[in-house]
């Protein structure tokens, strides 16, 4: 196997069990929307499962669940196969797909088990403001993409001939 389909697959696959571990955690010490307080009027691990998209988005459409599933399968080939054809010196691009391969992955797991992804980390201020709550694969694909704009900004990019 190619350094580079081990590098895509190590990174992702320590996504996806970490992922698929704190899910199993949270559903089974947490019944559903049950909530263990961290930090007061700040963070919670709650138990919660979101048939949607990114916010809830599409979670009402009937034939969400299929579609989800399919556009979650679909974009993890996708982002697989772009990896590939990435040179093996853009390191910020292949750590930041390999972190997405994973997040989609992860969540895709969750979709073709359940039929919703489950969710836990839950951060809001007071009464005030309220995040949506997320998993460890959205926060993978949330710092992937942190990743991409650092490697946007700062790397300098080879001349082209």
């Amino acid at each position: 196997m190619s350094k580079k389909i081990c590098f895509i697959l190590s990174i992702a696959l320590s996504i996806i069990i970490l992922d698929q571990w704190t899910k199993y955690l949270v559903v089974q010490h947490l019944g559903l929307h049950d909530a263990i307080t961290i930090i007061p009027n700040c963070f919670h691990i709650v138990h919660v499962r979101n048939p949607g998209a990114a916010f809830g988005i599409f979670a009402q459409w009937e034939h969400g669940r299929a579609f989800l599933t399919a556009v979650s399968a679909v974009a993890s080939l996708g982002v697989f196969g772009y990896f590939l054809t990435l040179k093996e010196n853009d390191h910020f691009t292949r750590l930041a797909l390999a972190m997405i391969f994973g997040g989609a992955v992860g969540n895709l797991i969750d979709r073709m088990r359940f039929g919703f992804v489950v969710d836990f980390i839950d951060w809001h201020f007071k009464d005030v403001y309220h995040w949506p709550a997320f998993n460890v694969a959205d926060s993978s694909i949330t710092v992937a993409i942190g990743v991409l704009l650092v490697g946007s900004f700062f790397v300098p990019k080879a001349a082209e001939g």
